[in-house]
């Protein structure tokens, strides 16, 4: 089977998540949250970046 770069990667991806207990767990979180309406549109990620200090490109 022949697999281009980015599957594979994808692939390894998926399989270190699924190994990983803790980001497992993490990642279900996020998903019932994103089922509950637990989101942020642009402007309030950018708002939040800022106060965590990352920088932000709004362009």
């Amino acid at each position: 089977m022949l697999l281009g770069a980015d599957d594979y990667d994808a692939m390894r991806e998926t399989i270190a998540v699924l190994s990983d207990p803790s980001l497992l767990i993490a990642h279900q979180e996020g998903v019932q949250a994103l089922s509950e309406g637990d989101v942020l549109d642009s402007d309030q990620l950018a708002k939040a970046m800022k106060n965590a200090g990352r920088s932000v490109d709004t362009k």
